[in-house]
């Protein structure tokens, strides 16, 4: 499989192994102050280079929003990770970015051209993989990582998996390929910037790589650990947590989370978790804090996940 035509800006990394297996499909970077995942995901593809591991199948590696990358903003005009509703995206691929004056739009289109590429080339099963990490101090998680199975449809990430069952995330990147019966998960791996951020998603990628039976476990490099991934708390957490309640925020609402909250901290009832243009912002029940927004730009304040006890 080779996706051609790509922007070498875009473009992170194609390897294809001599043998078909699966399609992965790494991408990172939707947020442009999020750049982890990009390091990751280089040294990963150096390795697989450098070390003549083979690969079985294809791996393709993409930035996402490019343009907001550039300038270290979590975007320029959209949310590239909430535009991906079966509407917009329809219209976008139908006529194009250029009738769009947003400058996600293009990056929406472009990126989708590309994964709808690769999808139709794949020589076996397919799986769309979203690095992320987050503005607060976090364990690495996925969202619908519980979906991440091997042959023996054993869990191939050992970390918390956030089930949504309310649909806050259906305009996401994920969501959207998912709708269309793709597999497809995000991978958080912590906060913006950490080296233990970068080392979680290389681990990450490498496992999916193995589990899928891409990548021999014995021919991964030396200093890889696929232990290494319930570190920082993740350990203390259930395999599966319920998302249940989103506050959704506006620019003038101008709201400020109280500060030192960790993800997947306990909150009762009544506490008071931010404050906004109207006074205190209080949880509206019992549960875990999730992805608390310590950081200028975004839409949602925090979210309130509860322990499951199986998926």
């Amino acid at each position: 499989m080779t996706v051609t035509g790509l922007p070498e800006e875009r473009l992170m990394g194609q390897l294809s192994g001599p043998k078909e297996g699966s399609c992965v499909i790494v991408v990172a970077g939707l947020h442009g102050n999020e750049t982890a995942g990009i390091e990751a995901t280089l040294n990963v593809l150096a390795a697989l280079t450098a070390g003549n591991i083979e690969l079985r199948g294809d791996l393709l590696a993409l930035r996402g929003n490019v343009s907001a990358l550039d300038c270290e903003r979590r975007f320029v005009d959209l949310d590239l990770n909430r535009m991906w509703t079966p509407e917009q995206v329809e219209s976008i691929r139908r006529n194009g970015p250029s009738d769009h004056s947003q400058v996600e739009c293009r990056e929406l289109f472009e990126l989708l051209t590309s994964v709808d590429h690769a999808l139709q080339h794949a020589r076996g099963s397919s799986l769309i993989f979203d690095l992320h990490c987050s503005s607060s101090v976090s364990p690495p998680f996925t969202l619908e990582g519980h979906r991440l199975l091997d042959e023996q449809e054993n869990q191939i990430l050992d970390v918390p998996s956030i089930i949504d069952t309310t649909g806050f995330f259906s305009g996401t990147f994920m969501s959207y390929f998912r709708n269309k019966g793709h597999l497809a998960s995000i991978f958080e791996a912590g906060q913006n910037n950490a080296e233990a951020t970068i080392r979680n998603h290389e681990t990450a990628i490498w496992a999916i790589l193995v589990g899928l039976g891409m990548v021999q476990r014995s021919n991964l490099p030396r200093e890889v650990s696929l232990l290494a991934m319930h570190h920082n708390g993740a350990s203390d957490l259930p395999a599966s947590l319920e998302l249940f309640y989103r506050h959704a925020i506006l620019p003038e609402d101008d709201f400020r989370m109280v500060p030192g909250f960790k993800n997947f901290d306990p909150v009762r009832q009544g506490q008071q978790l931010g404050e906004d243009r109207n006074g205190a912002v209080f949880s509206p029940s019992d549960g875990r804090v999730f992805l608390p927004l310590y950081q200028p730009e975004g839409e949602d304040g925090f979210f309130l996940v509860r322990d499951m006890l199986g998926p």
